[in-house]
C-alpha cells in the first residue's frame, strides 16, 4: 500500500494481504494444495480410537488404587495389596498404560515427518507387539486378574468388563493407526518430491 491508502501494483498479494483488515484466501499454489491435501486423516483417527480404547481400564484402576473400591471385593483388594504396594503398582501401570496410548497420535506429529519412516515406525510395532502379549497374558489369567471372579453378576462387575473388553479395540486401532502412518508417510515424502 503506498502511503495514501491505494494499493502498489508493485506489492505481492501476500504484502497486500497482511495490511487487509479482512483476510480473504488466495489461490494456492499446487505445491501448497498437495500439501494440504495430505493429511493423515482417517489413520490419526485410529489413533485417537487407540488412545479411546485405552483410557477406561486406566481410569478403573486409577480409582481402585486412589481407593475407590468400584465393588470390587474385600479378599480381592487384600490378595492385590490394595492399599498398600499394590497401590503404586497399580497407579504406575496407569501412568505407563497412558503414556503409551498417548504416544500413538504422536506419531503423526509435524516434527517427526522429518525422521525416517522406521524409527517411528519401529517403536511402535514394538508397542504393539508388547501390548498383544500383555493382553493375551491377561486372558489366559483372567481369573487371578478379574476382580470379580466367582462373585455374582452386578453392576460393578459388568462395568469392570466393560472397561476391559474396551482395552481390546486397542491393539487393532493401534495396528491400524500404523499401517495409516506409513501410508500417509510415502504419500507426503512422494508428493514433497
Amino acid at each position: 500500500m503506498t502511503r495514501n491508502g491505494t494499493l502498489d501494483p508493485s506489492a505481492s498479494s501476500e504484502a497486500i494481504r497482511s495490511c487487509h483488515p479482512i483476510q480473504v484466501p488466495l489461490k494456492k499454489s499446487p505445491k501448497q494444495a498437495s500439501d494440504a491435501s495430505v493429511r493423515p486423516g482417517r489413520a490419526l483417527m485410529w489413533a485417537w480410537v487407540s488412545v479411546a480404547a485405552a483410557l477406561p481400564t486406566v481410569v478403573w484402576r486409577a480409582m481402585v488404587g486412589l481407593g475407590f473400591t468400584l465393588g470390587t471385593p474385600a479378599s480381592w483388594r487384600f490378595h492385590q495389596r490394595i492399599p498398600g504396594t499394590g497401590t503404586t503398582y497399580v497407579l504406575a501401570l496407569s501412568i505407563i498404560e497412558l503414556a503409551a496410548a498417548l504416544l500413538t497420535p504422536l506419531m503423526f506429529h509435524r516434527a517427526l515427518q522429518r525422521l525416517p519412516t522406521w524409527l517411528v515406525t519401529l517403536p511402535a510395532v514394538l508397542g504393539l507387539i508388547a501390548l498383544g502379549y500383555v493382553q493375551t497374558m491377561s486372558i489366559v489369567n483372567w481369573e487371578n486378574v478379574n476382580p470379580f471372579a466367582g462373585q455374582p453378576v452386578s453392576a460393578w462387575l459388568i462395568l469392570c468388563h466393560a472397561c476391559y473388553l474396551a482395552a481390546l479395540v486397542w491393539p487393532a486401532a493401534l495396528l491400524a493407526a500404523i499401517i495409516g502412518n506409513v501410508r500417509w508417510r510415502r504419500h507426503t515424502r512422494s508428493s514433497t518430491r
